[in-house]
């Protein structure tokens, strides 16, 4: 009898076929074997292999999908909304936390394509020209955006337009100067973080932030570093050894843009046994208490819990937040296998959410999300009673 089953996605490199992942669900494994066909350029193809291991021991393995890399790239569009985006006054409003999560929102399929996060994108002046090639995704990222914003500061879209390119060429130069300088800069060592981060400071303080950002960007670009699940986890790494506050603020700020892409967070987290358990190990995490799931912790997911505990990954738990919120004020139900425990999961997620003194995790936008689970859940019934239209007048 065979007591285990697992997907391990193979991706085939010179005429070899070498192991990337394993994973325990069948359609987790598609959706990452399709998200490294785009992003591997050197791989030709992927496949899965089924392995079944018995209770002895004993391992069958078989093919159960393969596809070959489509080179014909899809075309990028603008994703999320671009209301969400703020409205940066100046220059400085486009690099801050806010900024660059609409950023991860809006370019998210550029993002993706490259492995890359907002900073590595607007701290590099390579990224920065491959968004320039892209006509229709940055000349729809413009406008819309300019005219989403044109309406809240009562203006017309063109002006708004001229005002982000004007931003937007502000970038463009903050990236070029660090490459004019950066063989005046120390080089970045990954196993002295510390250290480099010293002579940053020393050689460069009036510019610390930016050339310390810029060498970050530079080192994952040439790196061994592929996938933004290994660069936060080298984050991590070096957040866990920083000594300087400075040096764990500019830290935190990496850690919460990778932390602005849902697969990192899911992936983080681990498979939850339904949508209640995902958001209860989301607010575990944010406020760093210890794990009450079934699923273990990765040494790099109790790293991350470890490191907001201590208070500070201010950044990294303001994106946490905003992703619960979001996943709140969707309709998923808490436990789709029984929906009739809605009501009961509803109370406990507010107790679960509610803090010291009583305010709540995720403010009145959290609030506000499980106010309308609840109204959605009372409909519900009273739509199950026949009581139609006293739903419809709720």
């Amino acid at each position: 009898m065979f007591s285990k089953v697992s997907f391990e996605i193979e991706l085939q490199r010179d005429g070899r076929w070498l192991a990337e992942a394993t994973y325990d669900q069948e359609e987790d494994a598609r959706v990452m074997l399709a998200k490294l066909l785009r992003t591997r350029e050197d791989a030709t193809a992927a496949r899965i292999m089924k392995q079944t291991t018995s209770m002895t021991g004993n391992t069958r393995s078989g093919e159960i999908f393969q596809q070959a890399r489509d080179d014909k790239d899809a075309p990028l569009t603008l994703t999320g909304n671009p209301e969400t985006a703020p409205l940066c006054k100046d220059f400085d409003a486009c690099s801050v936390l806010p900024a660059r999560m609409a950023v991860a929102r809006l370019l998210k399929m550029f993002l993706d394509k490259f492995q890359i996060c907002p900073l590595e994108m607007l701290y590099s002046q390579s990224y920065l020209k491959k968004f320039d090639e892209m006509n229709s995704l940055i000349t729809a990222a413009f406008h819309q955006v300019g005219t989403a914003q044109a309406r809240k500061a009562g203006v017309t879209t063109a002006e708004r337009i001229a005002v982000l390119m004007e931003f937007y060429k502000e970038i463009h130069a903050r990236a070029k100067r660090f490459m004019d300088m950066r063989k005046s800069l120390p080089g970045l060592l990954p196993d002295e973080i510390n250290t480099t981060h010293a002579a940053v400071v020393r050689d460069n303080a009036a510019a610390a932030q930016m050339n310390f950002n810029h060498l970050v960007t530079l080192e994952f670009q040439t790196g061994a570093y592929v996938a933004r699940e290994q660069k936060l986890s080298v984050i991590i790494g070096w957040f866990n050894e920083a000594q300087d506050r400075q040096l764990v603020t500019w830290l935190d700020e990496w850690i919460a843009d990778y932390l602005c892409f849902p697969e990192i967070i899911d992936g983080l987290l681990g498979q939850q046994f339904n949508f209640y358990e995902f958001l209860l190990r989301v607010i575990e995490v944010t406020l760093g208490k210890p794990g009450t799931s079934k699923t273990p912790d990765t040494p790099q997911l109790a790293s991350l819990r470890a490191a907001l505990a201590s208070g500070k990954l201010p950044m990294a738990q303001t994106v946490l937040v905003d992703r619960l919120v979001r996943e709140i004020r969707t309709e998923k139900p808490l436990d789709r296998r029984d929906p009739e425990r809605e009501e009961v999961l509803i109370k406990e997620l507010e107790k679960a959410l509610r803090l010291e003194g009583g305010i709540i995790l995720g403010g009145r936008a959290a609030e506000e999300a499980i106010a309308a689970r609840k109204l959605r859940e009372r409909k519900r019934k009273l739509r199950a009673m026949g009581l139609d239209d006293v739903a419809d007048n709720l």
